[in-house]
């Protein structure tokens, strides 16, 4: 009975035993494993902080409505010159893909300023409304950057063309009243005027109005006319001022108009020639009686011959 009890104490510590070393052999394979999972992870994340690549955009401003719009995106990948991965742009109001690499999907609206490289920059022709308040994408393989083209009413602009900008001058009681229509501008403007470098904005009055996206502005200015001189007009747009036309009032000073000017020019021209006239027919006598002319052969302009 000893030696049986003896037995089983034994197997139970050499079952005790085993299972003690089996539980350190897993823990320790465990540990092994965890180690090694984190070291993994280690490495991975070190690999991809070093193979990391930046990519940042912005709008080139002022952007002027009509006129090519800049959108310039920086890639820091200069050790391979920014050519091993694909690059593109997405943008516009369905955020559709603009250009892959140096071709454009539609050359005359988007195009890729050659430049280098690692500068990869998106040019909108004939920038509109339709332009803005969208997001555009630059990518280059899986680094990318999205953000909005918002519009603000300081650094998008346009700017008055010729054909947006009807004038009318009517002279009325020695006063000038001068009209200025601006049919199209961008953001709404803030106008003055300058009469021969002199501020004269407290006799402009203006009217603005917003039919669309765009503003619309008529400016009137009415002055003396003994007051004419070089006349400017211009508008500040955002934070830029724009010239919208001049004009020189010079013949209209001291209130005479140019018909009263050219009726007296006409009057000593005429004055003038009859003068020179008489005093060619004095000095014709004057010689014809040297050449012993009569009184009465003078007077009819006669030239006499010496016998």
């Amino acid at each position: 009975m000893k030696r049986a009890k003896r037995r089983k104490q034994t197997s139970l510590k050499i079952k005790h035993v085993d299972f003690k070393r089996i539980n350190d052999i897993f823990s320790g394979v465990s540990k092994g494993r965890l180690r090694f999972k984190f070291i993994s992870i280690f490495l991975l994340a070190a690999f991809c902080a070093s193979s990391a690549v930046d990519v940042v955009w912005e709008a080139k401003l002022p952007a002027v409505f009509g006129n090519i719009t800049y959108l310039e995106c920086n890639i820091s990948d200069a050790a391979v010159d920014c050519l091993k991965k694909t690059r593109q742009w997405f943008g516009g109001p369905e955020h559709r893909s603009l250009c892959y690499n140096n071709n454009c999907t539609v050359s005359n609206k988007y195009e890729v300023m050659k430049q280098s490289s690692c500068l990869y920059t998106l040019m909108i022709h004939n920038f509109s409304e339709f332009d803005v308040n969208c997001d555009y994408t630059c990518t280059y393989g899986v680094s990318r950057m999205r953000q909005n083209l918002t519009l603000d009413g300081k650094r998008f602009i346009y700017e008055p063309h010729d054909t947006d900008i009807i004038e009318k001058s009517i002279v009325k009681d020695k006063t000038l009243d001068w009209r200025i229509n601006i049919t199209k501008v961008f953001p709404k403007p803030s106008c003055g005027a300058d009469l021969n470098g002199e501020n004269i904005t407290d006799h402009l009055k203006i009217s603005d109005t917003k039919p669309g996206f765009y503003f619309a502005s008529d400016l009137r200015i009415n002055i003396p006319l003994s007051s004419c001189g070089k006349l400017d007009v211009y508008c500040h747009l955002g934070d830029y001022k724009v010239n919208i036309t001049s004009k020189n009032f010079e013949k209209c000073k001291g209130g005479k108009s140019s018909g009263n000017e050219n009726d007296v020019v006409l009057i000593v021209s005429i004055i003038v020639s009859v003068l020179v006239v008489m005093i060619i027919i004095v000095s014709v006598c004057i010689v014809s009686r040297h050449n012993g002319c009569k009184g009465d052969q003078c007077r009819k302009g006669v030239y006499c011959q010496v016998r």
